[in-house]
């Protein structure tokens, strides 16, 4: 069988149901995530993730790639990234081009900036009965968030330019077979290209990656997620017979650019 080859594109707001799906696959093993989870109400997750996805596509300031499977057409993963101190060619092609222009609009919201861990796309839901446990998980999004914020103001260079990642989700079926490299080598691009610093806030699984692509780890924020769960973890299989949540650690991770010799 021959090696499956991918296109990458604009992600359009006709993708985001499976973009959501792909989020929700992805996250159904981060202990962080399902400790949250326990708090949602049915389906609730899963529109937090399409609520994101739509905010990025929509949105002037962020780039979000698909990689699509040329056998059949499947969107097999995604990638937001979003420019800060430089805007968005209204004309920019599939590739994601963008002009070193002065920002004219304000700073991405709190719906552009925290995908790569889900934790903004996760809010956006519908205000519904309150789930047992939801307040103190609330806690925890509001300080995590904040922490997340506060490192974005102290890494943000002098002259206010840069890139974060907002999201960047694989489908499991299709791990292991270069589409997360395809689509992350397309925002390191971008990054050499304009001379932008970029960074991420990395979830526990996914530091690995971003350190193959050059990131390298600048802070973290560790967590005892037993402080903050609503309960142990579900008898589900997913953790086995793990009794508590344990320690999760998110790692803060920032690239600077290489030279093209564009002049950029």
């Amino acid at each position: 069988m021959s090696k499956p080859t991918f296109t990458l594109s604009r992600a359009s707001l006709k993708d985001v149901p499976r973009i959501g799906e792909i989020a929700v696959r992805v996250f159904e093993t981060d202990t962080h995530s399902q400790m949250k989870v326990m708090t949602k109400k049915p389906d609730e997750w899963r529109q937090g993730f399409e609520e994101g996805a739509r905010n990025y596509i929509e949105s002037q300031r962020v780039v979000m790639l698909k990689a699509t499977d040329d056998r059949d057409g499947t969107v097999a993963g995604t990638l937001a990234w979003v420019f800060r101190g430089v805007e968005m060619d209204s004309s920019a092609g599939d590739s994601g081009d963008a002009t070193a222009q002065e920002e004219q609009a304000s700073e991405p919201g709190k719906e552009e900036s925290a995908g790569a861990t889900g934790d903004a796309a996760q809010d956006v839901a519908a205000e519904q009965a309150p789930v047992p446990g939801a307040e103190k998980v609330k806690e925890l999004e509001k300080m995590t968030s904040d922490h997340l914020y506060g490192f974005m103001d102290r890494v943000l260079p002098v002259d206010g330019r840069g890139m974060f990642v907002a999201g960047c989700s694989v489908d499991p079926s299709y791990q292991g077979q270069g589409v997360g490299s395809l689509l992350m080598d397309q925002a390191t691009e971008k990054a050499d290209m304009f001379g932008l610093s970029i960074w991420v806030h990395s979830s526990e699984a996914g530091w690995p990656f971003y350190a193959k692509h050059g990131f390298k780890e600048v802070e973290r924020l560790t967590l005892d997620l037993d402080e903050w769960a609503p309960g142990p973890p579900p008898k589900d299989g997913v953790f086995g017979d793990r009794e508590k949540w344990g320690e999760y650690i998110f790692r803060y991770m920032a690239r600077e650019p290489k030279s093209t010799g564009s002049g950029h």
